[in-house]
């Protein structure tokens, strides 16, 4: 049997689990590009939207579970934030969801009103009401919990990306924006210890667990569909779970296919952290290690330079353009240091 009988073979019998027996009229690829393949699924007229999650033995983290307890989760505390789960394949790491009727937002269109909701649904993840049922679910992708680890963690990061090969071309130009990358960052690495000296923030001990959010992890409106009635859906949270509220803020401000407006981040925070243990504490490690994050975030433009990360994006979209690909990431990257450019200019 061929893939696309085993697909059609698989995805009926998630339909028949969800109780839809009738027969599929057409099962197509959706374009959207990420790490897993999604699949758009209409049968009778009635939409569904399916995704195959990427597994490799060198990508240690388990992204069909941690998407589909976040998610359980999720609509117990915040319904109507998330796509609902209606049937799961474990063995072929294979999940049917609802279709949502909505359209991605794009650079530019982000307001306060988009920022407000992104605020509400991460609050009301983070309900203390709610934090027996959520104690279960697995750290986030990275989770850290001490500021040297995030610098650690990051640092790897810029290492990872200086030991790619010369060749060809584009991996060159890149290499020449990574050296970018690791001067401000040596720059910086010792502004924050400076800061978070002067405001009397350990750089050595975990942040206690009561301190520690929810998080959808790789959280923004990238991930996120607007509805007709203006409400938002997230979507995509294979990198969910326990993490530092510095990183959720930091990855929030930091992603950039479509950049939230850094005029919002005050105003997020105190949305976001409002009514959380250590609150004043939590606010001045997030303005200390914001900057962190979009260096984190340039290494992240630079991640398809590596291999494992390259067939996670081959996996989803086996047509892709790979140079292609690679010098809109180079873009991408060179854009966030040259907005990040004044501040570590202004480092002394």
């Amino acid at each position: 049997m061929n893939e696309t009988a085993d697909l059609h073979k698989d995805i009926t019998a998630l339909l028949h689990e969800a109780g839809d027996y009738r027969i599929v009229s057409s099962i197509e690829q959706s374009k959207r590009i990420g790490n897993n393949r999604t699949y758009l699924i209409n049968v009778g007229g009635t939409k569904y939207f399916a995704k195959h999650f990427f597994q490799d033995k060198d990508d240690q983290r388990d992204r069909f579970h941690a998407e589909q307890s976040f998610i359980s989760y999720a609509e117990k505390v915040s319904p109507g934030f998330t796509p609902r789960i209606l049937s799961v394949n474990a063995l072929q790491k294979l999940v049917l969801y609802e279709f949502i009727k909505g359209k991605p937002l794009q650079k530019g269109e982000i307001t306060g009103k988009e920022v407000a909701q992104a605020a509400l649904f991460f609050g009301k993840l983070n309900q203390r009401s709610f934090s027996d049922a959520a104690y279960h679910l697995p750290k986030a992708s990275e989770a850290c919990f001490s500021i040297n680890d995030h610098i650690s963690l990051i640092h790897h990061r810029i290492e990872q990306l200086e030991s790619i090969p010369t060749e060809p071309d584009e991996n060159r130009q890149a290499l020449q924006t990574i050296q970018v990358i690791r001067n401000n960052w040596n720059k910086l690495t010792k502004s924050i210890h400076a800061q978070c000296l002067l405001h009397h923030l350990s750089t050595d001990e975990d942040l206690e667990e009561k301190y520690r959010i929810l998080s959808p992890s790789d959280f923004g409106f990238h991930n996120a569909l607007v509805k007709e009635d203006g409400n938002i859906v997230f979507l995509d949270f294979e990198y969910s779970g326990w993490d530092d509220p510095a990183k959720m803020i930091g990855d929030f401000f930091g992603q950039i296919q479509v950049p939230v407006p850094r005029e919002y981040f005050a105003g997020f925070m105190n949305q976001a952290l409002s009514g959380l243990l250590g609150e004043e504490q939590l606010t001045k490690r997030a303005e200390i290690m914001s900057p962190a994050f979009q260096i984190k975030w340039a290494c992240i433009a630079l991640n398809v330079f590596l291999p494992v990360h390259l067939a996670r994006r081959k996996f989803a979209s086996p047509q892709l353009d790979v140079k292609e690909l690679k010098r809109g990431q180079l873009v991408k990257a060179e854009a966030i240091l040259k907005n990040f450019q004044t501040y570590i200019d202004g480092i002394h």
